[in-house]
């Protein structure tokens, strides 16, 4: 009976390391490996580079719990419609003015068996009191050629709120031709997706994973392959005896 366990869990043991592996080895590992072979170094030349800025706005300090007159002061949802460029504004999220005292869930004979600490409202507000500052946004639209080809791609990128620095750096980077990569297997139906600015990597965190549950695996058989050697000797030993 043990040494049927024994096997028994050896087997099971086995099993859960050998299912991941195939299953990591060809839903993840193998893939990324031909997605990674599947792009070729190229070279892109850059054909316009456009920059559009918008008006954009940033709400803040909304966490003063402060009433808002909505007959003055606009909803911050509406800001970026305005002319100023800074100011207060009503934000639509209720807030509560609230205390601390004890509260409890369970009475018995009058007497509450489970005091604790929780937070009580005591003055809502329908409308909170919030700043807002506005600025420009960018939106930036490259359109660039692969060399060897007379496809138009284009790439877009966005920067942050009066993040000069932002559209700098890319217009920097793309400021003439600089090295990409494309898909060798979709070159008679080429999308901006089938060109990217660095090689897909090889998924080597399964790799890892499928190397130490082989190990398990194999582990698991030798010790298996080594009772069941054993065991058969032993017979074989009081068989001979008999």
């Amino acid at each position: 009976m043990e040494k049927n366990l024994i096997y028994l869990t050896l087997t099971v043991l086995a099993l859960i390391c050998i299912i991941p592996v195939i299953v990591l080895n060809e839903v993840v590992y193998k893939p990324s490996i031909d997605k990674h072979n599947s792009y070729i170094n190229s070279t892109c030349i850059k054909k316009h580079l456009s920059v559009h800025g918008s008006r954009c706005c940033t709400v803040y300090n909304c966490d003063s719990c402060g009433e808002c007159n909505t007959f003055r002061y606009p909803y911050c949802s509406f800001v970026k419609d305005l002319y100023n460029m800074s100011g207060i504004c009503c934000g639509k999220s209720a807030c509560c003015h609230s205390i601390r005292q004890q509260c409890c869930s369970y009475y018995k004979d009058g007497k509450c068996m489970n005091p604790y600490s929780c937070s009580i409202c005591i003055s809502k507000v329908n409308s909170q009191n919030c700043y807002y500052l506005c600025g420009v946004c960018y939106t930036l639209l490259l359109t660039y050629n692969l060399y060897g080809f007379s496809y138009n791609f284009t790439m877009q990128d966005s920067c942050k709120q009066d993040d000069v620095d932002c559209v700098a750096t890319f217009e920097q980077k793309f400021n003439s031709n600089w090295t990409c990569y494309y898909n060798k297997d979709k070159i008679n139906n080429f999308t901006n997706n089938d060109v990217k600015l660095y090689r897909p990597s090889v998924n080597y965190v399964s790799l890892a994973f499928v190397i130490i549950l082989s190990i398990c695996f194999i582990t698991c058989i030798l010790i298996l392959t080594y009772h069941c050697y054993k065991n058969s000797k032993h017979e074989y030993v009081l068989t001979v005896q008999y």
